[in-house]
């Protein structure tokens, strides 16, 4: 009686697609009809849009498959227009069923996140978006607040090293009041992309509202004492934020009493990075005072601080007698 070889069998060739490259899976899809339908959803799970990668024709063709697509940045600006590069963030946020999209070092622009932000009203299966150095300004940052607001999917979004300035920041903070997925906020700056003390009271005003965000990133923003007691007072409120990170900022030790005074009734937070900041002894002080109280931080990242050996010294005797670190 003829049997089967085990390549013939789907189910033999759906347990061995987890152990293949983009480059075995492309050849096995070739090789015929049934192989093409047990190895093509695979090969476009994960597409890079690059030089060698495959083309625009490929992707609108395949787009139904693709779960997370990375665009590499001579691959965006090779598309003539910006009406095909609108066309191509169209094209990829039809499908349904991408959940990352990564334009990470591309400049997409303020052009691009309008188009994305058109997209993402609609969309319902994307969770993450990461645009890190994409050239988004403040018009750019607003049209994608005004998206947030609507979208009920997305968790994290990365806009870091983007010259949002103060009016993109006030706009995240409008809506971050009414958006109730989001859980990640990543608005890491630069020394020539900070929003400073306003950008982060502006921020601090929705988390005292928002019930979702538990991780937020504003370091090297150009923060000081202002930002710091403006974020002090809703970290007092805030029970669902996690994760803080502050470093390469400016904030000196009043700006770093207010975080501490923060930190004795706070319940939530669990990790706060304040590395690179303007922190003395007095600052240090504090800490180590509010550490007495608080039981919930678990990481404390302080390196790059100018206080002495002995304040380091004592926040970590404190540290250990509450088993934080």
């Amino acid at each position: 009686m003829f049997q089967k070889h085990p390549l013939d069998l789907h189910e033999i060739r759906s347990r061995i697609v987890g152990y293949l490259d983009a480059k075995d899976l492309k050849s096995c899809a070739l090789v015929s009809r049934d192989w093409n339908d047990s190895f093509t959803q695979s090969l476009y799970s994960f597409v890079m849009m690059s030089k060698r990668g495959p083309s625009m024709e490929t992707i609108e063709k395949n787009k139904h498959l693709i779960k997370l697509l990375k665009i590499q940045s001579f691959a965006y600006e090779r598309l003539s227009s910006t009406y095909s590069q609108g066309k191509l963030i169209s094209i990829i946020m039809a499908n349904s069923i991408m959940s990352t999209l990564d334009f990470c070092d591309y400049p997409i622009g303020d052009n691009g996140a309008q188009a994305l932000s058109e997209a993402l009203k609609t969309n319902r299966t994307l969770t993450a978006l990461y645009l890190l150095n994409s050239s988004i300004g403040p018009s750019g940052a607003q049209a994608l607040s005004e998206a947030l607001r609507a979208n009920r999917n997305l968790i994290t979004l990365t806009l870091g090293f983007n010259p949002i300035g103060i009016n993109g920041a006030q706009a995240l903070s409008e809506a971050l009041r009414t958006n109730s997925t989001l859980t990640t906020l990543d608005l890491y700056g630069s020394p020539i992309r900070s929003f400073g003390d306003n950008g982060a009271q502006a921020l601090s005003e929705a988390l005292k509202t928002n019930r979702t965000l538990t991780t937020l990133n504003l370091g090297y923003n150009s923060i000081r004492s202002q930002g710091a007691q403006a974020l002090s007072e809703a970290l007092k409120t805030n029970r669902t934020l996690t994760t803080l990170n502050l470093c390469d900022n400016l904030i000196d030790d009043n700006g770093i009493q207010t975080l501490s005074e923060a930190l004795k009734t706070n319940k939530a937070l669990t990790t706060l990075n304040l590395r690179k900041n303007k922190i003395g002894n007095n600052g240090a002080q504090a800490l180590s005072e509010a550490l007495m109280v608080n039981s919930t931080l678990t990481t404390l990242e302080l390196y790059g601080n100018p206080f002495g050996d002995k304040r380091a010294l004592a926040i970590s005797q404190m540290l250990r007698a509450q088993n934080a670190i």
